[in-house]
């Protein structure tokens, strides 16, 4: 009988002990990559006709003939341990033994391929991105071959520990556990609608629902931080379990008194996790290593000649802040500070007790944003209209010069905090990563839309310096740029508004054009807040919402439209707070109207159209 005709459970046994028998290889791991170990890239016709049940059948046979006998039976006992389950199924150390014991380096690549393949990580990627699955398939073999000889070990035993029928989402979470930089990647993707329902179902965990730390080292770990003096200067007394968990951080709630005041407050006290930090920074030598991989194989992974380590610079540089604790408090303070006046919006208070490496800010009373008005679709839809107004709307019209937002906005870090007078009220937790919009570049941003919704390539072309840094020094650049964007256009269909902008800043990092942190970050953003929005109110359409707004000020600055229009030559002006010009309004009117822009009334346009007619009808803001 062959293993694929085997019972489940089984093929999952003969698994455990693929896993058990062969992962001592592992104490020869060579961190800076060894050929002979693992050979990339893979060859084609591995995803074409790579049968895994017979791989994990082969190697098992392997491994049994050349294990000696005495480990041979204390594997097999393990196995048989397994079958049962319950209290008696192999633990941990156990596992481990075993690992260490055995010394077969020359089947490592077998192990790690095993290992890719059964934790079903290669499954989250969705159909639409099916042509990269030697790209993906091939990174993560690269990262799990430079892993440490520990977090390496740790992977597998996490995988072996899982029962039989583990879900498929079970061990995906086991495959990423501990490893900061695919955490954060999984938050990303956990709302995703292109990932199977099962999938983000188990990511979305990730947003709130880590738990590696452990409550005693982490009290411990404030404690040394904090000296006692302020402890009892405050009266904090700390909360008995984590309230928190993210990938690199743990948070434990505390009671405290403010001397001199008679009221006791309730304060989130966050502080790093020593391993975590450190495995990010692992893993982020290791991603410098994987992108020059990448680069020297562009033309086999269909990545050409695209310059993975430069456009990857500022990816690296957010990862990087996750364990700045200076630049969250400073983000923290900036956000206070932006929101002092907004009632719609709480942002945490940052405490007099904070210390060097422990972050001591407001608690928040709330659940996540997710979570709220559960079977009352009515609430829900009116959240996700103030959550896009928060997020989006006022971000690109905010009458400030320097507009803040949120850089990492998932759900975990975005509460329904509701008041006496707001249901609807909404905080903005861990400021870890933020990032500033100057109204120059919004103001570009807005026209990019429009660009791209009307298909204007030559609008594109003039506003392009709002995403990539780039500065024509001729005509005929500027021309070529809108060449460029034609293409661009012809080659994006549908989607929402922020999808087409993510496409086009692919399409203009692929051709080499380094991009704008800033503009990455938020239109990475507003693809987060749009799954988070689709799942608050599944009719939710974020285009048409922001483009009502934005007709509802237009309207609002008719009055000043007109008398500009009347008595200044502004027609081309976008001083307005909508930063829609006139000639924009007319273009929308009148070139392509569609369902986001069809709330631009008659009643605007009678007023605007009358200096246009008097200019001719001129079109020189395209």
């Amino acid at each position: 009988m062959t293993l694929a005709a085997t019972p489940p459970t089984i093929r999952q046994l003969v698994l455990r002990i693929t896993l058990v028998l062969g992962a001592a290889l592992l104490s020869r791991v060579a961190v800076a990559g060894d050929d002979a170990a693992i050979s990339l890239p893979t060859p084609t016709s591995h995803f074409v006709d790579f049968d895994i049940d017979g791989y994990v059948q082969t190697l098992v046979l392997q491994l049994a003939v050349t294990l000696p006998a005495d480990q041979r039976g204390q594997a097999m006992a393990l196995v048989e341990r397994a079958k049962k389950g319950g209290d008696d199924a192999p633990t941990a150390p156990e596992i481990r033994a075993v690992m260490e014991a055995a010394g077969w380096g020359e089947h490592r690549s077998a192990i790690l391929r095993i290992l890719l393949h059964r934790s079903n990580v290669l499954d989250v990627l969705p159909d639409v991105a099916a042509e990269r699955l030697p790209l993906v398939h091939d990174s993560l073999l690269f990262f799990l071959g430079r892993l440490s000889d520990e977090r390496l070990v740790d992977r597998i035993v996490e995988q072996a520990l899982l029962p039989p029928d583990a879900e498929r989402g079970e061990r995906v979470l086991a495959f990423i556990k501990n490893t900061p930089s695919l955490q954060k990647l999984a938050q990303i993707l956990a709302r995703n609608p292109d990932i199977a329902p099962d999938f983000r179902e188990s990511l979305q965990t990730l947003e709130n629902g880590i738990e590696t730390a452990q409550y005693d080292d982490v009290r411990a770990q404030i404690e040394n931080e904090m000296p006692k003096s302020v402890r009892d200067e405050y009266e904090i007394r700390f909360a008995d379990s984590l309230l928190a968990e993210a990938s690199v951080g743990a948070v434990l709630e505390a009671s405290f008194r403010i001397p001199g005041s008679t009221e006791p407050g309730r304060a989130a006290c966050k502080v790093l996790k020593p391993y975590a930090v450190a495995a990010l920074r692992a893993d982020l030598a290791i991603i410098d290593e994987l992108l020059l991989f990448l680069e020297s194989n562009g033309e086999l992974y269909g990545i050409g000649a695209l310059p993975l380590v430069d456009i990857f610079v500022e990816v690296r540089e957010a990862l990087s802040r996750e364990v700045r604790v200076e630049d969250e408090r400073d983000n923290l303070r900036r956000a206070s500070r932006y929101y002092m006046d907004d009632s719609q919006v709480i942002v945490p208070e940052l405490y007099p007790f904070s210390t060097e490496n422990v972050t001591c800010m407001e608690f928040i009373a709330g659940t996540k944003i997710t979570d709220a008005f559960l079977g009352r679709p009515a609430d829900r839809a009116a959240l996700a209209d103030r959550l896009s107004d928060v997020m989006t709307y006022d971000v690109l019209f905010a009458t400030n010069e320097t507009a803040l937002f949120h850089g990492d906005p998932h759900a975990g870090n975005v509460f329904h905090a509701p008041d006496g007078s707001d249901p609807y009220r909404i905080a903005l937790i861990d400021w870890g990563l933020a990032a500033e919009f100057d109204r120059v570049d919004r103001e570009k941003i807005i026209q990019l839309m429009l660009g791209l919704y009307l298909g204007h390539a030559k609008r594109l072309a003039n506003n392009i310096e709002a995403v990539v840094d780039w500065t024509p020094r001729t005509p005929e650049e500027r021309e070529r740029m809108r060449e460029r964007m034609e293409r661009v256009i012809e080659s994006t269909e549908g989607g929402g508004m922020f999808s087409l902008l993510d496409t086009l800043v692919q399409q203009l990092a692929t051709d080499g054009f380094p991009v704008k942190f800033n503009a990455t970050m938020f239109i990475k953003s507003q693809l987060t807040i749009s799954g988070i929005l689709a799942e608050l109110d599944p009719s939710f359409e974020q285009d048409d919402h922001v483009m009502g707004r934005i007709s509802s000020q237009v309207t609002r600055e008719l009055h000043v439209r007109l008398l500009r229009t009347l008595w200044f030559p502004q027609w081309n002006s976008h001083s307005y707070r909508s930063m829609m010009s006139n000639e924009d309004v007319k273009d929308v009117q009148f070139q392509k109207v569609g369902r986001g822009f069809k709330a631009f009334g008659g009643a605007v346009w009678k007023g605007v159209t009358f200096q246009w007619l008097r200019h001719g009808g001129s079109d020189d803001t395209e």
